[in-house]
């Protein structure tokens, strides 16, 4: 298995798939209701999500309030919680990413304290 995966023979099989797949939709040997057949009454895709600026302006504004308004010293705790137990194979990390959440911690406080553990995974190119 450790071979497979180092060796990118996953990667290349699912690769190798998907292209497959996209050839049979394109060629039409493949159905894909509302892509490439039962398309009528398709007024064309539909409109792509717009966040303006002032949604944004919200949102770091709703983020600075629960910044200031949560306890640095829980949310450093929980967040060296995380560090700890994810650095424990044997550790379920679920109860302390909870902790975590509680405190207030943001998404990306929890996800740079896992990175801190785990590092940040790249994936090989496999051509």
């Amino acid at each position: 298995m450790y071979r497979g995966i180092d060796g990118g023979w996953f990667q290349q099989q699912i690769a190798d798939a998907a292209y497959r797949y996209e050839q049979e939709v394109n060629a039409g040997r493949r159905i894909v209701v509302g892509v490439n057949a039962f398309t009528d009454g398709d007024d064309g895709p539909p409109p792509t999500l717009y966040v303006g600026p002032e949604t944004e302006e919200i949102q770091l504004k709703r983020l600075a309030d629960v910044k200031q308004a949560r306890s640095d010293d829980a949310v450093r705790d929980a967040l060296a919680a995380v560090r700890a137990t994810a650095a424990d194979p044997t550790a379920n990390t679920m109860p302390v990413l909870i902790d975590a959440v509680r405190a207030l911690a943001t998404e990306g406080e929890i996800v740079a304290a896992l990175e801190d553990v785990f590092g940040t995974y790249v994936e090989r190119a496999v051509v």
